[in-house]
């Protein structure tokens, strides 16, 4: 199956590289296996039952699929751009000295426990506050946080009472029925690791998702969101997977509650470090430095 326009990609970092570097494709998603493995320390990991991750046979983008997939910075909408930045490296020089130090621990729980400590970090979450849209800057603070994730995983987010991985996903900070989902938060995500780790997602918006698995809408219908990648999948089985390079120092702002999507660190040998701030965030906010 052909990919369907939808969910655009803004590169605001590389001003002197085709996005073609950053981006590939997988032929589509794919029931998750019931064990992975990390090249670190030997762990293992379980996913949940009803899991789906993307396929392994990731290949380069054409030309009209990058015409598709990528938009320009001036037309970055919040609900529907994932756009790329780079964090001031004032903050980032600051804080690299201290996350060495996880370089010899070899122990996921201890490296969690250290990164979710350590000094420096709030400077992040002053920096996306920048970010936030003028509208809506007033609001309450949405949650944040730091954490670690094994390397050489298909996909990340672990299930905080089951301890598996549940794959491909869609996030509910505000649990918003599907009618709603384009004005849900989105988030900010940060690679403070070193090395390059991966967005993966569908490039549609979930009310198109919605429909391509179920057909007609209606804008009340609450996000079952298993239920729905299950019949998403089975209906749009050769439906195309996005893979996204942030490098480190680099971050995303995506409408996590309005995409499938999950964090990958296929190919790293180091441990994932990363930082994330919800909210309501502008792309048009803050310029990003060039690199």
């Amino acid at each position: 199956m052909d990919l369907i326009g939808g969910v655009t990609f803004i590169d605001t970092v590389s001003r002197t590289s085709h996005p073609a570097s950053r981006l590939m494709l997988a032929s589509r998603i794919r029931p998750a296996p019931s064990i992975v493995y990390s090249s670190r320390q030997y762990l293992s990991f379980l996913y949940e039952d009803n899991a789906f991750v993307p396929d392994s046979d990731w290949r380069a983008a054409s030309a009209e699929e990058l015409r598709i997939l990528c938009g320009l910075p001036n037309s970055a909408k919040p609900e529907s751009s994932i756009t790329l930045i780079r964090i001031p490296d004032a903050i980032l020089n600051s804080i690299y000295p201290r996350l060495n130090t996880l370089r010899s621990i070899t122990e996921l729980k201890h490296a969690n426990d250290y990164f979710s400590r350590m000094l420096g970090l709030e400077q992040v979450v002053y920096y996306a506050h920048r970010l936030s849209s003028r509208d809506r800057d007033s609001e309450s603070p949405w949650p944040k946080g730091a954490l670690v994730n094994a390397p050489a995983l298909p996909t990340v987010t672990i299930d905080n009472q089951s301890n598996r991985l549940v794959g491909l996903h869609v996030d509910n900070w505000v649990n918003s029925p599907l009618g709603e989902r384009q004005s849900s938060p989105n988030r900010v995500v940060v690679n403070l690791g070193f090395e390059d780790r991966y967005l993966v997602y569908i490039n549609l918006p979930l009310e198109l998702v919605w429909r391509l698995a179920y057909g007609p809408a209606r804008k009340d219908v609450p996000i079952f969101e298993h239920d729905l990648i299950a019949e998403f999948y089975r209906n749009n089985p050769s439906y195309p997977v996005v893979k996204l390079r942030i490098g480190p120092g680099e971050a995303y702002i995506a409408p996590t509650d309005n995409i499938i999507h999950d964090g990958s660190t296929i190919g790293m040998t180091e441990w994932d470090l990363y930082f994330s701030v919800v909210g309501y965030f502008d792309p048009h906010s803050q310029p990003a430095q060039p690199t």
